[in-house]
């Protein structure tokens, strides 16, 4: 068994997070015959608790329980930078568009335009705000480059 504990004070708040990994079940899963590991990850904020249980193809070691800590937090890291804000500015779930191609197309433009503001802004409702009142500015970003 392995085992990382981590504990910051964020947004004005402490978190304690608590992974414990084993390797002692690969062989056992049948189902999942590249399964290396399994891990719970604990994790307390403020008087809430949450407990996560994970498989993985990551070949456990005795220090697994850090770099599978390190992997999560890079997994919600993306999650907060980029999907919360197709969540919450763009209002993607409101979005109504059943067509799986228009959906995959739409959050192809969405991811597009959050790079393209992530270029120039620090914050995306600011670079939406910019951008929608100077339209050439929009449209010369979007423009090919002729030279």
């Amino acid at each position: 068994m392995s085992r990382h504990e981590t504990l910051d004070k964020r947004h004005g708040r402490l978190e304690r997070r608590l992974l414990e990994s084993t390797g002692l079940l690969d062989g056992y899963l049948d189902k999942w015959p590249q399964v290396r590991q399994v891990f719970r990850l604990r994790r307390w904020r403020g008087a809430t608790e949450e407990t996560a249980y994970g498989i993985t193809s990551i070949p456990w070691s005795p220090g697994s329980a850090t770099q599978m800590l390190a992997v999560s937090r890079h997994h919600w890291g993306i999650e907060n930078s980029l999907h919360y804000v197709r969540d919450v500015t763009y209002q993607e779930d409101r979005c109504r568009t059943r067509n799986r191609n228009k959906a995959q197309t739409l959050a192809a433009f969405r991811n597009l335009s959050i790079m393209q503001i992530r270029r120039r802004f620090s914050c995306v409702p600011e670079g939406i705000e910019y951008y929608g009142e100077f339209r050439d500015a929009t449209i010369a970003v979007i423009r090919p480059r002729t030279e």
